[in-house]
This record gives C-alpha cells, structure tokens and sequence, in this order.
C-alpha cells in the first residue's frame, strides 16, 4: 500500500495537479487573509450621525415630507460641504457616507476628507491624503479609511468631484446618515481569484510546455516553410492589434459616427478647409477682444474673452502647430473622395494598427537578421515582443483619441515603417540580399521624412538615421562605384530634402522663419512665449516618464500618480495615471547591465554607440526632457519608448545566444521573463484603466460614457479596495 501511494504521488502527471492545487490554495488564502485584510481589523466604537444633525454649505434646502430627512439642492458654483461637529474628541477609524442623489445619472462622487482637533491651545486641520470615492449599486465603496492619527472634534466632507454632469448645480441630495467606526464588509471578488489563478497558472502551464518541448524547441534541423511556427507568429503578432481595437471599443469610441458633413476638429476639419482653400492659416473668426489684448498667451489675461484652446495665434490669425502628415495621408484625401470630415478617433485607430503591424514586421526582421549562433527559442521571441508591444505606447492612443493622439500615433506609424525598411536594407544588419536595398532606402528616408512632418520631435530620429546612413557609407564607400555612391545619396537624402523643404516652406508661410513651428504662439496653459527655462522641469518630465513607480502600495492596479516636481516653477501635469516607463518594464536596466558581461572589440562597441547607444537611448532621454515646457501627457509614450524597447530586446538576445547555454538557464531566463511580462501586463493595465477616468477627474468633464460596471470591475481587480 504505501509503494501504490509512493507511486502515485510520484507520477509527473499527479505531481504537476498537486501543483496546480497548490496555486489555486494559495491565490484563495491571499483573498481571504491579504487582499481582505481590512475586515478584519478592530474599528473601535461605532456611532451614527444622521442627515438632520449635518451642517451644509454652499446649498439650498427644500422641503420634504418627512423633515427628519431633509434634502437640498447646490445652489453655487463651489461644490457642496457636510460639516460633523463631535461633543466630545472622538477616534475616527472608518466613515460610511449614505448619500442619495435624485439624478439617477450621478452614480460616483467622491468626498474629500478633513479632520478637525485642538491641541496646545491651537487648532489644527489635517487632510486625509485620498478621497473618499462612492459608485453606485456598489456598498463596499461607503466605507473610507481617513488614517487619522488622533480623535477629532470635526469632521468636513467636500464634494471634489461628481461625473456625468457639466455642471452640479440644481442638483438634488439628501443624506440618510454618516456612520463612524464600522467594520469594512468582508468581500470576496472572484474575478480577483480568477485573475490571479490564471495569470499564475499560466506561467506554470507554459514553463511545463517548454519543460516538454524544449528538445523540439532546440532542433537545429527545421523543413523550409514551417506553418506550425507561421501560425505561432500570426497569433501572438495579432494579439497586440487585437487588444488596442478592443481597449478602443471599451472606452466607447466605436458609438461616433464614422465621418460628419460639418463636425470635425483642429486636424481632421480646421486644416483640412485650409489646405483646400490654399491657405496656411485657419478659416476661423478672431475676437476684437483677443486682438486688443497686449499679451494674449498669458492665460490669465484671455479670461471672459472667446478665443480657440490650443491654437496659435500669430498676426492677427489663427494657425495649427500639429504636423501635416496625417492631414494629407489621410483626412484631406477622405474629404475630398466622400465630402465627409473623417472622425479623429478612427483616424488614430488606423494609424496605431498599422504601426503594430509594421512594428511586429520590424521585430520579425530584427531577429531574422540578427548574427546568431543559436536558434532564438519561440518562448523568448514570443515574451519579449509583448514586452515590446505593451512598452511602445501605442494603446495609450487609442484609449483618448482625440486630435492631440492624431500626430503622436501618425508620427509611430510613419516611424514603425521606417524602422522595417531600415531593417531590411541592410544598413544596420547586413544581408546578401542587395536587389531591393535602394528600395528599402528611400521609403526607409521617405517615412522617417512624413513622421518629423507628422510630429517635429521625430527630427531627433531623422538626425539618427542620417548618421547611421553615413556610417554605413563610411564603411562601404571603398566597394561602390561612383554611380552606387550617387544612387545611394539621392535614395537616403532626397526624401529628406524634399519633405524638409515643405516643412520649411509651411513655417516660413505662417510665421517668416523657415525653423519657427510656433509653439510659443500657443493659446494654451500657459505663456509659452514668455518661458523661461526651468531644470527643474527637465528633471520632473524624466522622473515622470521613466522612473515613477506610482503609490503601489495602496492601489495594486489603480495608480495615484506622484506629482513631485522637484521645485520646477510650472509643470502641466496632465493626468495622475502615470507609471515610469522603467519601472513597468525593467528589463530596459539590462541595457546598462549586459554590456559588463558580453565582451566585444573596439568596432563592436563603436558600432553599438552608432545603432543602439545613441538613437534608442541618448535621443529618447533628450526626447523626455524636452518636454519640459509641454509637461507631463502619457501619449508621449509613443515619442520615445519604442526605440529604448527595441535596443533592450536587442541586448536580451545577444545575451542568451552568447551566455545562456545549459537548460537550467534557459529555463531561469524563462521564468524571469515570464515574471517579467505579468508584471509589466499589470502595470501597464493599471495605467490603461486609470488613464480616461483620470482625465475625466482631472478635467472635471466626462469625455466618454462610463457605467457601473465599469467601476465595478475596478474594484473587483483592485487590491486593498
């Protein structure tokens, strides 16, 4: 009996359901005991205070049958406040707000919490550090830990937020009662449970996959068209599409129309009419109040009067500072074929698919055009490209598409293009193919051209690519003969100085100066024109966009954003769903790490400052702290990530065809990316769920429709919620 038992128990197949088990335990005893671990706390005594007892501000109040629960209507511009006043100092631990709204489309507010007390004869307020956020049909949202670390003789609720309306006034509440000190409901979330059971279970079913098929895996024979591996490819490459259409649907884009015959925005309608009307400057109607003023791009001087957001403002005209590309690859030729404007959100949706489709075919060359030793294993290939799909900020453009999102998600596209024709010429990776290198040349120049007129931060790259191009004819220029060298340069250059020559033309159009885009003409968040230069600035956007970690130590999937600021004078800070780029996808770190364990010569590394150091490192880092004056906005993702991705993908290769050789290691490598890509899979969707709503909060106006539901899964996913 105990050989069976002994037997049994040592079956591989028995071995990995224990494990499987094992798992599902472990994930059920964190829900219980981790992720509720706020029910179980002691809360002290529990009291009440009813609606009749509260004192209220800034509303009006209005009669109801029954005068124990009175009801009132905000009345003024500044939101509403609930004053407790305590007859004694009481602790307060927890507080339930039972607040009813007669608007049944006001499902979420949140109140601010301030507490009062006294002590050495002075009195003193302390602001909890978060706010209370109510959803409707959702209970376990009343409850609040304020963390006040002494009793209060007051307690001030403020109304900071309430979506789904323009303006709160008119608005009718009544409060049932405040309660004090209740225990936090006990919530099981099985979505929670599910979650994480099949996140683990997944990296443990795969690291079983590559266990069994790792000598298939490692089989240098292989027949010339392989489907199971062109099947492989289509479906991981796909997934990344896939998910951006489905992040597009999910934040209601898709109820728009397609086009309109007379509603468009600065790109897709105001331009468009200038282009037909062969005019530079915008057919829009300036104010003789605007046109009076000194200085009209000191926001604080434009108050009370009507002017364009956004939008230059030179000599008495209105002008765009957003890059042409998408106009005229686009927008212009859709109004002119269907005499519709084109919906912006649709516009950036084709841009971000193309430029994942082109994107996936740039990785796929990479690696085909890698000098390797060993075969690169589809796990590896496979985790690093959905590293490199969820770092390359091309669904941040879809989940808020609106003109701002139409240049940056172009701008990718044009580059993602130009990157697989730089790719496949051979100029980074030398190939024997050469029939089709001046091919892959010029539209490797022509779209890196369109993406600098898409977006005038890309010039960085443009600057890149040329001296990569001169570099490689450094190298070539003993094996080619005069006409190879005359072809080569109209090939690399002439996309260049053609689309640099309209550039230079449209500015000198608008503003005199061929080098003049505008930016300080701006009629924005701030005086532009009058800016001085702040480091302070320089160093928040490069904490920002690369290094901060969030607050993951009370939100594990909703992020509040950090706004340090490191004593800049003024920094736009767009939403708080910010992530570093670093800290989402750490294996960027490798970039610095790899180097100190692979040796290379002199022309290896040389080499390695021209392709890798300086376009996909240097330039990004100059990327990020330009936006010093621009400030913080997490569609910039897409300006900078990709090139930082591409080079730390790079480096993870050479590493594990010259250093990974045993299967033990490949096998640790396995896990660690696969660690690696749950990671980077949580928090970046943690950004992605928390970008619109912040957006949303932030500007105090609801841009597209949310539901309960949508709330609700929030909170199913969230930890210590």
């Amino acid at each position: 009996m105990k050989e069976r038992i002994k037997n049994f128990f040592s079956n591989i197949i028995v071995k990995r359901i224990l494990i499987g088990l094992c798992i599902t335990i472990t994930t059920l005893i964190l829900e219980v005991f981790v992720f509720n671990y706020r029910a179980f706390v002691n809360r002290g005594t529990t009291y009440d205070v009813s609606g009749s007892e509260i004192i209220y501000r800034n509303v009006q109040k209005v009669e109801t049958e029954d005068p124990t629960k009175p009801a009132y209507v905000i009345s003024t511009d500044s939101y509403p406040t609930l004053t407790i006043r305590f007859k004694e100092d009481r602790q307060v631990n927890t507080i339930a707000a039972y607040i009813n709204f007669e608007n049944p489309d006001i499902y979420r507010y949140e109140l601010s919490v301030e507490s009062y007390y006294s002590t050495d004869g002075q009195r003193v307020k302390f602001t909890s550090y978060r706010n209370l956020e109510y959803i409707n049909d959702l209970e376990t949202s009343r409850y609040f830990e304020p963390a006040f670390n002494h009793a209060s003789d007051t307690i001030v609720l403020t109304f900071v937020s309430i979506d789904h309306v323009e303006s709160i006034i008119g608005q009718k509440f009544s409060v049932d009662k405040i309660s004090f000190n209740y225990d936090i409901p006990f919530q099981f979330s099985f979505v929670r449970v599910l979650t994480l059971n099949f996140i683990t279970g997944s990296v443990y079913l795969f690291a079983l996959l590559f266990v069994d098929r790792r000598k298939e895996w490692i089989k240098k024979g292989k027949p010339k068209i392989n489907v199971k591996k062109l099947v492989l490819d289509l479906i991981v490459y796909s997934i990344p599409i896939v998910g951006v259409i489905l992040l597009y649907g999910f934040y209601g884009n898709f109820m728009h129309d397609f086009c309109s015959p007379d509603n468009g925005t600065q790109i897709s309608k105001e331009l468009v009419d200038a282009f037909m009307k062969g005019q530079v400057h915008l057919d829009l109607e300036v104010s003789e109040e605007l046109l009076a003023l000194q200085n009209p791009y000191e926001p604080s001087s434009r108050y009370g009067i009507s002017y364009y957001w956004d939008h230059l403002f030179y000599n008495g005209k209105y002008y765009s500072y957003y890059g042409i590309t998408p106009v005229f690859l686009l927008f212009l030729p859709f109004r002119l074929i269907f005499k519709n404007y084109l919906y912006d959100a649709y516009g950036i949706l084709l841009f971000t698919v193309v430029g994942l489709v082109f994107l996936a075919l740039s990785y796929e060359t990479m690696i085909k055009q890698m000098k390797k030793k060993k075969e690169i294993p589809l796990y590896l290939k496979y985790f690093m490209f959905i590293l490199l799909s969820l770092g390359c900020g091309a669904i941040f453009q879809v989940v808020r598409p609106y003109f701002y999102e139409v240049s940056t998600s172009c701008a990718f596209m044009c580059a993602m293009i130009s990157l697989f024709h730089i790719f496949k010429s051979g100029v980074i990776f030398e190939n024997k193919q050469k029939k089709y290198f001046y091919y892959h040349l010029v539209f490797s120049s022509l779209w890196m051209a369109l993406a600098v007129l898409a977006r005038a931060t890309f010039a960085l790259y443009a600057l890149a690519h040329v001296v990569i191009l001169a570099y490689y004819f450094f190298k070539k220029h003993k094996e080619m003969d005069v006409k190879k060298i005359v072809l080569f340069f109209v090939f690399s250059l002439a996309p260049y100085v053609v689309f640099g020559s309209i550039q230079c033309v449209y500015n000198y159009l608008r503003f005199k100066s061929i080098f003049d885009f505008g930016i300080e003409y701006s009629l924005t968040i701030a005086d532009f024109k009058n800016m001085p230069f702040h480091v302070g600035n320089v160093f928040t956007s490069l904490y920002h966009f690369f290094l901060n970690p969030g607050v993951p130590t009370e939100y594990a999937f909703f992020m509040g954003g950090n706004t340090l600021t490191f004593g800049a004078a003024f920094y736009y800070y767009e939403t708080a769903a910010t992530l570093g780029l670093v800290f989402r996808m750490p294996f960027i770190l490798l970039i610095f790490l790899i180097p100190l364990v692979i040796k290379t010569n002199k022309k290896e590394r040389f080499e390695r400052l021209i392709y890798g150091w300086f376009p996909c490192v240097l330039i990004p880092i100059i990327v990020v702290a330009i936006t010093w004056q621009s400030g913080y906005a997490t569609r910039y993702y897409s300006d900078f990530s990709w090139p930082l991705l591409f080079f730390a993908v790079y480096m993870v290769f050479r590493l594990y065809d010259e250093k990974i050789k045993s299967d033990k290691r490949q096998l640790f490598t396995f896990v660690l990316l696969s660690s690696h890509v749950v990671f980077s899979l949580l928090m970046t969707f943690s950004m992605v769920l928390m970008y619109v709503p912040s957006l949303t909060h932030f500007y105090g106006v609801p841009y597209y429709e949310y539901t309960n539901l949508y709330y609700w899964i929030g909170r199913q996913l969230s930890f210590w919620r």
